[in-house]
């Protein structure tokens, strides 16, 4: 408990690509409805929101940041090919874009809000728990797609992202500390109705980016999503708030970044009732 008696609140922010950013929805509603917020934890994508809600930025420029990300040219201008090293983008300019959010030289200690975010050590198969450090290269480790940026080096460890290993990272919240945890659960859930070939690409791509990298990314969600069930079931949350998106909204799909915010509204407005309750109770 917090020293005021009043609940910590921890919320964990699950990983999804594109589908997180639905979690900018969901903390809009919280903060109008003053719900306080004293843990974060994310994996992925919705780590890299994290950190940026737990630094300090305002929820309208977060959204605004996401809306630029809506519109293909921007998402190309990320987009720095390096054919035959180890990932397909040198991932240059994605630390650019996460250096001009954060600044070079942030770390940890300059949060508001007490962030753990969770990265997966390549060479020993291994939970990593970044909490400490320039917020940049926490930032990138946890969002790093194998194949698709080279691994983070930070220390001795090469990192990629935290979603192979807790892409929902309620257990990590209550270790810091949180009496009361919500998780905000926007990643694709499994088995999910049969693709139809003759109806074409359920998933159009936004940009130069291959297909393939879409299959792999949803490979690792499945892999993900059977994970997640068992460590839910281990350290269940006090609530989870679920977006309903289409299904045809893949987790590439930052070009319906306002369809995926909404999302994240709606869903947490339907769930504030219950989540009042519990935070009264």
């Amino acid at each position: 408990m917090k020293a005021d008696n009043h609940p910590c609140i921890g919320l964990a922010l699950g990983g999804g690509g594109a589908r997180s950013l639905a979690h900018i929805g969901t903390l809009k509603v919280f903060e109008q409805a003053g719900i306080p917020v004293h843990r974060l934890t994310g994996a992925s994508m919705g780590g890299m929101i994290a950190a940026a809600y737990a630094f300090g930025l305002p929820l309208a420029e977060i959204e605004s940041a996401a809306m630029r990300m809506a519109n293909p040219r921007q998402l190309i201008r990320l987009t720095d090919f390096a054919p035959f090293h180890r990932g397909i983008l040198a991932g240059k300019r994605v630390r650019q874009f996460i250096t001009h959010i954060f600044g070079a030289e942030s770390t940890f200690a300059d949060l508001h809000i007490p962030l753990a975010l969770t990265a997966t050590d390549l060479t020993r198969g291994q939970l990593v728990l970044l909490k400490e450090g320039l917020l940049v290269d926490a930032v990138l480790a946890t969002c790093t797609v194998p194949g698709l940026w080279p691994p983070v080096q930070i220390g001795n460890t090469l990192l990629i992202d935290g979603g192979f290993y807790n892409n929902l990272p309620v257990d990590i919240t209550r270790q810091m500390g949180a009496d009361i945890v919500i998780a905000l659960d926007a990643a694709p859930h499994f088995p999910r109705q049969a693709f139809n070939p003759s109806e074409g690409s359920q998933h159009p791509l936004p940009g130069p980016v291959p297909e393939f990298v879409e299959d792999f990314y949803q490979a690792m969600m499945i892999l993900s999503d059977l994970l997640t069930h068992k460590q839910l079931e281990d350290a269940p949350p006090d609530y989870i708030v679920r977006p309903i998106m289409a299904d045809d909204i893949s987790l590439i799909a930052f070009h319906r970044a306002k369809e995926i915010i909404t999302a994240g509204e709606l869903a947490a407005r339907s769930a504030l009732p219950d989540i009042i309750e519990i935070l009264e109770g």
